[in-house]
């Protein structure tokens, strides 16, 4: 290769560099999208990420997609591929090509023999039957009678019915999947083929020689242009807390074996300190008892705080100073809460989808200086969430839980994290009727709201900062 046209294709890399990120940044997000892949347990469903995002190239303006794989059905292309038995788990769907644009199939239900009749039209009291006879749960496939439509003497599923069926408030019908208004979020709700039909099996060994056309590559003065810096790993912290991942003790174990085979040490550690922290906020976890169950808990706590400190240690710290402040333990809550304040310094970075040029480069340093774990302890910075059953949220920032209102979305309660510490110091002051320091926390925490002090810029994080101020004057 020439001398031109080797700097032409540096150019051109480090251009792509520049979009989309590293070799290291593309490969780090796709392990993080397959590990939450594998560790996400939803009832009766399989979780896929995918678009352009799941493959590592994270575009500006591209949407976050996810497709949700049905267990209780399986597709068949033909219905002499289908295999009736009692210990079938999955109840066939056949493909129906027939008058049909190409690349588009109808799904109708199979037709179980049955004795003395003929031609089977499934009712609701026939569709009970095919449930007992695979062996399926009513709780995963309750409402197939409603998807379905019948068409000269056959049941189908509609399309338009299945894509509306629950549909959420907050979500329009956008193509087949359900999508937020603004375009940022797609989820589809899949049907599984687990072999190639037949109109796809040209795709195995089509060439792939012929992209991109040379036509495409045209623009060496646009490359040159740009400065040089690859796309900042900040990227790839985002993705982890975009899927609230649910836990019990049941999928735990199952949940650490997905993070281990991630074959990443600092990025397995990451992951795992994110559950870690998710963890506090298990139903289980209730202190409630008496001595030894009760020490035994508070001990678990503590070690799942220790992990949870490896992807934002200001957040571990608040959850610590959130338990001691449960137990009544108001002076050791203070304590904690007044040393992770002095740690919320300006040079800290709040995660979001698009961090400025500035603080990705910062990010970069820090992380090729002492790498990815002790940068994101020590430099990240996130709001306080406290999901389900909310039990280390204080008991008068109950009025802050998300059953309606701007910030309701997943019903995680998101709490700016300065506000949070002011207003949790507020809180043990009032108990320890110290009246002088309420009075400074309240202006500490006033202060904190009016310079917009690590609180993101959005109208749901100043209401629910503006409602914790709102709690705090009126416990004055």
């Amino acid at each position: 290769m020439s001398k031109p046209s080797i700097d032409r294709s540096l150019q051109i890399y480090q251009y792509l560099c520049y979009i989309i990120g590293s070799e290291e940044v593309v490969r780090t997000r796709r392990k993080i999208f397959w590990a939450q892949d594998s560790i996400s347990h939803i009832p009766g469903s399989s979780l896929i990420h995918s678009g352009s995002k799941a493959e590592g190239l994270d575009l500006k303006g591209s949407d976050y997609d996810l497709m949700f794989i049905l267990k209780s059905y399986r597709i068949y292309e033909n219905v002499n591929d289908v295999h009736v038995s009692s210990s079938t788990h999955q109840l066939p769907v056949i493909m129906d090509i027939s008058d049909t644009k190409p690349g588009f199939t109808k799904l109708k239900l199979y037709n179980i023999p049955h004795r003395n009749v003929s031609q089977i039209h499934i009712s609701g009291e026939i569709i009970d039957t095919k449930l007992k006879l695979y062996n399926i749960s009513h709780r995963y496939v309750p409402q197939i009678h409603i998807w379905g439509e019948i068409i000269e003497g056959e049941q189908f599923i509609s399309s338009r019915l299945f894509r509306e069926y629950g549909l959420p408030d907050h979500m329009i019908i956008h193509g087949p999947c359900r999508s937020t208004p603004d375009g940022a979020y797609d989820s589809a709700i899949c049907f599984r083929c687990k072999e190639w039909i037949q109109p796809a099996c040209h795709w195995v060994d089509r060439s792939r020689l012929s992209w991109p056309d040379p036509k495409l590559v045209t623009s060496e003065q646009r490359a040159s242009l740009l400065p040089y810096l690859t796309a900042s790993a900040l990227s790839c912290l985002t993705y982890p807390k975009m899927l609230h991942i649910p836990l019990n003790y049941n999928n735990i174990k199952q949940i650490i074996t997905s993070i281990i085979n991630i074959n990443d040490a600092e990025l397995s550690t990451y992951m795992m300190s994110l559950i870690s922290n998710s963890s506090l906020l298990l139903s289980s976890l209730n202190f409630t008892g008496e001595n030894k169950a009760l020490y035994k808990q508070y001990q678990i706590s503590l070690q799942c705080y220790k992990v949870g400190m490896y992807n934002d240690v200001t957040s571990a710290w608040s959850m610590l100073a959130s338990l001691f402040y449960k137990f009544k333990r108001f002076h050791e809550c203070i304590d904690i809460l007044n040393y992770t304040l002095s740690k919320c310094t300006p040079e800290k970075i709040m995660l979001n989808f698009d961090n400025s040029l500035s603080e990705q480069t910062d990010f970069q340093k820090c992380k090729d200086a002492v790498g990815l774990l002790l940068t994101c302890k020590h430099i990240i910075i996130n709001n306080l969430s406290f999901s389900e059953t909310y039990y280390l949220l204080p008991v008068e920032l109950t009025p802050l839980i998300p059953y309606d209102g701007y910030y309701k979305y997943d019903n995680t309660c998101c709490i700016p994290p300065v506000v949070y510490l002011n207003m949790l110091s507020f809180l043990c002051l009032h108990h320890l009727e110290d009246q002088r320091g309420k009075l400074n926390a309240l202006k500490d925490l006033e202060l904190t709201i009016r310079e917009k002090y690590f609180i993101y810029p959005t109208e749901a994080s100043f209401q629910i900062a503006n409602n914790c101020l709102q709690i705090a004057k009126s416990m004055m």
